[in-house]
């Protein structure tokens, strides 16, 4: 039996067996389970699709929330999607061009040919096309991990992310899981030091959405560490060139409405989630102070790098871009349950899968439904619910992140001493 799984079943493996085969790779069951993940993830959000609008459904009660179907009857996008050239810009550019495409393939899936009736006609299928879409990205989000931790003699932590309780709590909250799958790509391509290509896939990833900065931040400034100046030069420019050419269109069009986006996406106010919220909702008076935590975290990032230089320290991309995006999340001023999916995507680069991985995937999707209790108000001061179940969780969840954050500096640290004794 040379593809025995079971010894049990098929025998032990013979002297000279080798364990190999479908039943012995990852990536195909990987695949599997993230397929079947995200349909239980799909069919979750299905009975919070409100089709009357003289009877909307309220989705923070059944912890099914989801920006993708809120923005639908908002924006009025039953009447079309409208997202570039206006005066106003309320997505990245590249993340306006999928909403658009799946607006448009929402129309086809529905076959629909009148004018709508209401502001939530259409909304099944825009939902469903956009699961679709966000389906695909999965999938390549999955690969690109399977390709970056076998490469790093890891395959089997694959199954981190596609079988996630993070992910799939959050997947379908909002349309993050396109500009990870870019990020992913993007990462692969820098694992085996592909420049050209990284530049190219995290151009456009930033593109998409600001949560892949810190990625393509941490590819710039591992290359910088390691003075390779030929590979910092291919992966430089292709990535100014791709994110100019997504953004050319939008700022011909109306630049203030590109400007305005990025600076509400430095400036955001206090929300859910985040350390300065749990304070304020605890009678600390704090005005919103979104520019100042950005410019903490600008700072924070900035000491991080010159301790690096200066210690003549190299890192690789993944565990950099881990701790840029970990001091990014602890110091913003909101936290939304999706920012949970690029934290565990970040992990997974850093460092190998273990039990305080997988519980704080969980303590993620218990700060998902902790959120969604508070907002529906189950935990709330004013009513007879657990509202402190709230604050642990948020608590549990920074918890878990600043102790991550301390693990891969004193990493980084021990690593650094190790190289200063070896050229001693």
């Amino acid at each position: 039996m040379t593809n025995a799984l079971l010894p049990a079943l098929g025998g032990p493996p013979g002297r000279h067996a080798r364990r190999r085969g479908v039943f012995f790779e990852p990536l195909p069951w990987a695949l599997l389970v993230a397929w079947l993940g995200f349909s239980l993830l799909y069919l979750r959000h299905l009975p919070c699709l409100t089709t009357d609008p003289d009877n909307v459904i309220n989705a923070y009660i059944r912890a099914c929330y989801s920006d993708i179907t809120a923005n639908y009857p908002f924006r009025e996008w039953a009447w079309g999607v409208r997202l570039l050239g206006g005066d106003t810009l309320d997505f990245a550019p590249l993340l306006a061009m999928l909403i658009t495409i799946a607006g448009w393939f929402g129309e086809v899936i529905g076959w629909r040919t009148g004018a709508p009736v209401h502001a939530y006609t259409g909304l099944g299928e825009f939902f469903g096309a956009t699961a679709i879409l966000l389906f695909a990205a999965f999938l390549v989000t999955v690969v690109a991990s399977a390709l970056i931790v076998r490469r790093e003699g890891r395959p089997w932590d694959v199954f981190f992310i596609a079988v996630s309780p993070a992910i799939l709590a959050a997947g379908l909250t909002s349309w993050d899981l396109f500009p990870l799958s870019l990020t992913a790509v993007g990462m692969a391509f820098a694992h085996e030091r592909r420049s050209l290509e990284a530049g190219v896939l995290l151009g456009l990833a930033v593109s998409a959405s600001t949560m892949s900065l810190p990625f393509a931040l941490a590819v710039g400034i591992a290359l910088l560490l390691a003075a390779d100046w030929r590979n910092l030069a291919w992966y430089l420019g292709p990535f100014t060139l791709t994110a100019g050419a997504v953004h050319l269109a939008p700022l011909l069009s109306g630049r203030q409405a590109v400007a305005g986006f990025y600076r509400g996406e430095m400036s955001g106010d206090i929300g859910y989630g985040s350390l300065w919220y749990l304070m304020q909702s605890s009678g600390v008076p704090l005005r919103d102070f979104g520019a100042l935590t950005f410019v903490l975290a600008v700072f924070a990032i900035a000491v991080l790098v010159a301790w690096l230089w200066v210690g003549g320290r190299r890192m690789a991309p993944g565990p950099l871009a881990a701790m840029i995006l970990l001091i990014v999340v602890l110091l913003a001023p909101a936290y939304p349950p999706q920012t949970g999916i690029w934290v565990v995507f970040a992990l997974l680069l850093a460092r190998p899968v273990d039990a305080t991985s997988w519980i704080y995937s969980g303590i993620l999707a218990a700060h998902y439904l902790a959120v969604w209790a508070r907002l529906g108000g189950h935990l709330d001061p004013s009513t007879t619910g657990p509202w402190a179940l709230y604050h642990l969780a948020v608590l549990a969840r920074m918890a878990f992140e600043l102790g991550f954050l301390v693990e891969l500096l004193w990493a980084a640290r021990r690593a650094g001493a190790r190289r200063a004794s070896a050229r001693a």
